[in-house]
């Protein structure tokens, strides 16, 4: 998806700067130019979905840098992410701080969300810059094949596989 919408990984969308206080995502006065990550903020495989048999992660919407939120609004493609600029367990966002000209990160690694700087952007792209600061998440395919989602899919896999060797008897 990331290569889809962002082929060399430099694009930013401005939007209202957003802050961690009581453990809480909120916006603040200003404004950071965010990089276009659309599976980070709810890459974990509790908020994605599977497309024959495959888990996938969840995606944000356009809508995700809208200034305010908006009841009726879909912020990502499952749902899962409910406002504007929200990150959810396991996920993190990317921007750059006009004001320090520093990239900054919202992760929510641990316990609560925490913004860390990751410095001043260098080399030619600024999401390989990024990834080469942050901490590596557990990719889908290394998940555990008994957790409810990826059993579940493998499931459907097996049934799709099944009925497809079905259907072919029948034309031999």
């Amino acid at each position: 998806m990331e290569m889809i919408v962002d082929p060399s990984g430099n694009r930013v969308h401005p939007s209202n700067a957003i802050d961690v206080r009581d453990g809480e995502i909120v916006d603040v006065v200003g404004k950071f130019e965010y990089l276009v990550e659309v599976c980070d903020p709810s890459e974990d495989d509790p908020f994605g979905y599977t497309i024959d048999g495959v888990l996938v992660s969840d995606f944000y919407t356009p809508h995700y840098f809208d200034p305010v939120e908006s009841s009726g609004v879909r912020y990502s493609f499952t749902g899962a992410i409910t406002r504007p600029r929200d990150v959810l367990k396991n996920g993190y966002l990317s921007w750059i701080d006009s004001a320090t000209d520093e990239v900054q990160q919202l992760k929510y690694f641990a316990q609560e969300p925490q913004i860390v700087t990751l410095g001043s952007a260098t080399g030619s792209c600024l999401r390989e810059f990024v990834d080469s600061k942050s901490k590596t998440t557990s990719t889908l395919s290394k998940r555990s094949a008994k957790e409810p989602k990826l059993a579940n899919a493998k499931a459907r896999k097996l049934a799709l596989a099944a009925a497809a060797e079905m259907r072919a008897r029948r034309y031999a």
